[in-house]
């Protein structure tokens, strides 16, 4: 068997994925400025490839250039929350009854892995392992999945696209573990429909999903929102 070589991380990309990860956890604050040189100086790294690791979280939207200068984290907004949803509603909906039609064996059984995953979850609800972001990982795993084995390029590039900053909102709505714990639930029942190919149920469990996921994020949204005016 041919086993690919694996590239070593460049410095552009191990400060992309830090930086990254400190913004979806929050560690970074929405409208929190971020300088160059105090990165620089954080990350003991020359400016060339911080520069270039901030250009991309900008095309990302997690960042945004500021008039005066130097960029700031993108600020969390209930507008841009329900533009997500409304896109995902619309494709993934449409994504689910194409799969619970057409799904192969093949496709079945690697959504099955995910799924006994997402049972194992279950096992363990005060299992201090199971963090934010494998859970928020676990969460992105099937609804991905599902996207790959419709195999429609373009809504597979327009979901890579929204992928951070829906992950960005999502930890936000993990933050509630109970949310977390219907999340999982939701995806064993949109799983069984699959498998039993009752697509029209599918979709409707799947508007379901993601509507309650919206009104969880929105809720929580507001809270940090309360939080941070206080």
């Amino acid at each position: 068997m041919k086993i690919d070589k694996i590239e070593p991380k460049s410095i552009k990309d191990i400060l992309y994925d830090q930086l990254k990860t400190a913004i979806i956890k929050g560690e970074l604050k929405p409208g929190q400025r971020l300088i160059e040189q105090e990165l620089s100086e954080m990350f003991d790294v020359s400016r060339t490839p911080l520069r270039e690791a901030i250009q991309k979280l900008e095309t990302e939207e997690l960042l945004t250039r500021v008039n005066s200068g130097g960029v700031k984290v993108s600020e969390l907004s209930e507008r841009r929350l329900k533009e997500i949803y409304d896109v995902r509603k619309a494709l993934e909906c449409m994504i689910v009854k194409h799969v619970a039609l057409e799904w192969k064996e093949i496709d079945i059984n690697q959504l099955a892995v995910i799924v006994q995953k997402v049972k194992d979850t279950l096992n363990f609800k005060k299992d201090k392992e199971c963090s934010l972001l494998k859970r928020l990982s676990l969460d992105a795993s099937f609804h991905n999945k599902l996207c790959q084995i419709y195999g429609n390029q373009v809504c597979i590039k327009i979901l890579n696209q929204l992928q951070t900053q829906i992950s960005r909102y999502s930890f936000i709505a993990m933050h509630q573990n109970q949310r977390f714990y219907e999340a999982a639930k939701e995806h064993l029942e949109l799983f069984d429909l699959i498998k039993e190919r009752r697509a029209e149920e599918a979709v409707g469990k799947m508007l379901e999903h993601l509507t309650r996921a919206e009104e969880t994020t929105l809720s929580q949204l507001k809270n940090l929102r309360d939080r941070l005016i206080v």
